[in-house]
């Protein structure tokens, strides 16, 4: 008996040895299950932020071209909005165009119908002065034949007088008021 007892002391210690040693790989296991598990928990944890962060950019690109899209429509509505005003002002440009070519056309004939008043105001003064210097040359030379033909008929009287009588008119007094001498 006492011959098998090394035998099974050895046997034993084999069991024990490898009970640890399986003990020991279960441990070895159950980390590498529990660091699994964290590195399944951590990628999960990466894939959503992943995914969230690829929705924030999306959500980011949709506003930007949103933004865009109202920054281009606005711009658009801008150029509009500057056409139309541009096509009112064009017919207000004209129309104050227009009217201001009437005014001045206007003030031309209001001009020219001063001038030709002025002109026909100087001509009939011009005429007034021809026809007083007219009358004025026509009255001196009716004056002048009037004394021509009292100065005729003087010559004629006195030539048809006898020359006693020329000389009696000749020695004759001025006759006028004679003064009182009894007085």
């Amino acid at each position: 008996m006492w011959n098998y007892a090394p035998q099974m002391r050895y046997e034993e210690a084999e069991l024990l040895r490898r009970a640890q040693i399986a003990e020991e790989e279960a441990a070895r296991a159950k980390a590498a299950a529990v660091a699994a598990a964290q590195a399944l928990q951590e990628a999960q944890k990466a894939r959503q932020q992943a995914l969230d962060m690829a929705a924030n950019m999306a959500r980011y690109n949709s506003a930007m071209q949103q933004q865009q899209v109202q920054q281009q429509v606005q711009q658009q509505t801008q150029q509009q909005q500057v056409q139309q005003q541009q096509q009112q002002q064009q017919p207000q440009q004209a129309q104050q165009y227009h009217q201001l070519q009437q005014y001045q056309q206007q003030l031309q004939a209001h001009q020219q119908q001063q001038m030709q008043q002025q002109q026909q105001h100087d001509y009939h003064q011009q005429h007034q002065a021809q026809q007083l210097h007219q009358q004025h040359m026509q009255h001196q030379a009716l004056h002048h034949h009037l004394q021509l033909i009292q100065h005729q008929q003087q010559q004629q009287q006195r030539s048809a007088m006898s020359p006693s009588e020329h000389l009696l008119q000749q020695q004759q007094p001025p006759r006028g008021p004679q003064p009182d001498r009894e007085r």
